[in-house]
């Protein structure tokens, strides 16, 4: 989860643009790859990086600021989970989800009571994201 501070407008590499309001926002993505989650994560977080994935626009960005991370170890459920959340949440059409069918991966949170109760049903663990001297970290809630 995270915020973005400032609006943000932004053009993939596919052509796609996106024009995002200032507000609180959850990406539901996957890190089976690539070293696993934590590698995953720490590479969302710094700012000097190839763009490659739709949230590397946004997290490249100085108007990006993290919040925290629901954890679903070893789960495949991004799509599932995704889908759940279109039932209570505002959606930005076609980010994250081009290589599925879903409608989007990125949602615009209002309620994080009703966020929390979702992703707990899930089996999500939270960790909060923290800036510390030698970079970020997650803290276990």
């Amino acid at each position: 989860m995270f915020k973005l501070k400032r609006e943000l407008s932004f053009k993939v590499k596919r052509g796609s643009l996106f024009n995002l309001r200032p507000h609180l926002y959850l990406y539901v993505g996957s890190a089976f790859n690539s070293g696993g989650l934590k590698s995953r994560l720490l590479r969302h977080l710094k700012k000097d990086k190839k763009l490659h994935w739709h949230l590397d626009f946004i997290t490249s960005s100085s108007s990006f600021y993290p919040i925290s991370v629901y954890l679903f170890a070893e789960k495949r459920i991004e799509c599932e989970l995704a889908r759940e959340l279109l039932k209570d949440f505002d959606f930005v059409p076609l980010f994250g989800s081009s290589d599925c069918n879903c409608p989007s991966h990125l949602f615009l949170i209002d309620n994080l009571l009703k966020l929390d109760s979702i992703c707990k049903n899930f089996g999500a663990t939270i960790s909060q994201i923290e800036r510390t001297e030698r970079g970020w970290t997650l803290k276990r809630l």
